[in-house]
């Protein structure tokens, strides 16, 4: 679960995740391609679907609205 921790952590205030990091973990690049999104929220739902932790549902969740509410439909994501 600390892989979860660390996604939480790296998520933006928008909704959208840190794309890139430092090897000392700083920001290298907010965002570098617009199907990471869809990415993280499919590792995580494989991640609810193997603990069935309620946080990770949540964070699903709040993914997948981020991800409705910016149209990313029209690029064909998962």
């Amino acid at each position: 679960m600390e892989a979860f921790n660390a996604v939480v952590f790296f998520r933006q205030k928008s909704g959208r995740y840190n794309h890139v990091l430092n090897t000392d973990l700083t920001v290298k690049d907010e965002f570098r391609i617009i199907y990471y999104e869809g990415e993280i929220t499919f590792a995580l739902a494989r991640l609810y679907e193997l603990t069935q932790d309620k946080q990770v549902l949540k964070m699903v969740k709040q993914s997948l609205d981020f991800m409705v509410d910016n149209d990313y439909g029209k690029y064909h994501d998962h």
